[in-house]
């Protein structure tokens, strides 16, 4: 069996494979982007969560605004 150096050409190629090899696991060893990640993840679903409970809240008969003029209305009705 040859040896890798002889298949590749020159100890180039070799020599960068390593290199890229190293980078990778150095990357993928890294944790500092993933408490990033994390907070981008929850931030999105606060979001969601607000944006529908939003459309929620402001259509139809039951929406957040007849809510507080029913209130209102109850309210000046007993005064």
């Amino acid at each position: 069996m040859a040896s890798r150096e002889s298949v590749t050409g020159d100890g180039a190629h070799l020599f960068l494979e390593t290199k890229m090899i190293k980078l990778i696991n150095k990357v993928w060893c890294d944790e500092r982007g993933v408490s990033a990640l994390e907070y981008a993840i929850l931030a999105a679903c606060v979001v969601s969560a607000v944006a529908a409970a939003g459309a929620v809240l402001t259509t139809g008969t039951n929406s957040l605004a007849t809510l507080f003029t029913t209130i209102m209305t109850t309210i000046t009705g007993k005064i």
